[in-house]
């Protein structure tokens, strides 16, 4: 919810700016306020939002992380505002090693040395917020599941597995919330190679059952305890 690291003051204003904005851009949907980013004129404010659908178009396009677009602005809630562009893995693995810091100027190349990053500052932080994004949106474990594809178009290749959420769903006990296990990503997690990737629930794995050997009641004592202690030797 809004409110979480913002100061009290600057709540009302952002809700303003967000809705004068979703007002501004009848195309979007889903329209959220997603949070404040550091750059040395002040902080970035960013907004998230997806496009409306479209029967002429199709899925977004090869090679680009997801459909949710996100949207700026350097000089506070009320813009003016810019999309920032889609990122492709490439830019996403090169985006993990610059470690400067923003400058406020989205046309700017903020980081000229090596490893390189021939990408302008819009780039550098759309690559960031996506990081953030994947990696910290979460729910209680059970949640979600790993939902079947639908049906493969011929050219299209495999389809790629998705999350659902689970309609049977009867909460999380308070004590499963205070663990890692009790939580579960809801967004594909972003490969080190920038790339989705769907964490599907380990099934823990059957113990098999140790056949116990069997012995001839009529053989020989000293044997049968032998092959009582390889037995017991090998557990």
């Amino acid at each position: 919810g809004l409110g979480l690291g913002i100061a009290e003051p600057e709540i009302v204003p952002i809700v303003s700016g967000v809705r004068a904005f979703s007002a501004s851009h009848p195309s979007l949907r889903h329209v959220a306020f997603w949070g404040k980013v550091k750059c040395r004129t002040g902080f970035y404010h960013v907004v998230r939002a997806v496009p409306k659908l479209d029967l002429d178009e199709t899925d977004p396009k090869k090679g680009q992380l997801g459909d949710t677009e996100y949207w700026v602005s350097s000089k506070g809630p009320f813009g003016p505002w810019s999309r920032l562009p889609d990122c492709t893995p490439r830019q996403i693995q090169m985006s993990r090693y610059v470690p400067c810091p923003l400058t406020g100027d989205l046309s700017c190349m903020p980081w000229l040395r090596v490893p390189p990053f021939p990408y302008t500052e819009a780039v550098l932080l759309s690559c960031r917020i996506k990081r953030i994004t994947h990696a910290c949106s979460i729910a209680p474990a059970g949640l979600y599941e790993v939902k079947e594809p639908e049906e493969e178009e011929e050219d299209a290749g495999p389809a790629e597995p998705v999350l659902g959420r689970v309609e049977e769903f009867e909460g999380a006990e308070v004590e499963s919330l205070l663990t890692p296990e009790g939580w579960q990503h809801t967004l594909p997690v972003i490969t080190v190679a920038g790339e989705t990737l769907v964490i599907e629930k380990e099934e823990p794995e059957e113990e098999e059952e140790e056949e116990e050997e069997e012995f001839d009641e009529d053989a020989d004592p000293v044997e049968v305890e032998m092959a009582q202690r390889r037995a017991y030797a090998k557990k």
